[in-house]
């Protein structure tokens, strides 16, 4: 059975550092050898898109793949973020209708109170004998 040459790293990115680090090194001696300072001039002159390239693809991560997974993470929050608004105004509307329900309910207290009174007026005089009916 053949052994992995990438020794045992805890995480994808630890093993895709290490994919880019050999990969930069293989492609400069595959054209010649040249001292340390070469090897990291090699390094140096891939662009950040091809070392995140080399990074994503050695940790088993497709760039279509993951550009499509935060098209469609950036679409739900969207979705979310419109679901939040509208739930805003619904609780806004209900906030206000209670306000207008609580402000009648208080009109008819004072009503309920002042009727009382007059009813307990009426029924005084007419134990008293005052009104005569």
């Amino acid at each position: 059975m053949k052994e992995s040459i990438i020794p045992q790293l805890t995480s994808k990115e630890d093993k895709a550092k290490y994919i880019v680090r050999h990969h930069t090194f293989e492609k400069f001696e595959r054209g010649n050898s040249r001292s340390q300072e070469s090897r990291e001039g090699v390094r140096s002159s891939m662009t950040k898109d091809e070392q995140l390239t080399i990074i994503l693809q050695a940790a088993g991560l497709d760039m279509k793949e993951k550009s499509n997974h935060l098209i469609h993470s950036i679409n739900k929050v969207t979705d979310l973020l419109k679901s939040n608004h509208e739930l805003r105004e619904q609780v806004d509307r209900k906030n206000h209708e209670k306000e207008e329900i609580e402000g009648k309910l208080f009109s008819l207290e004072l009503e309920n109170e002042s009727l009382l009174k007059r009813i307990s007026n009426m029924e005084a005089c007419l134990q008293g004998g005052i009104l005569e009916v």
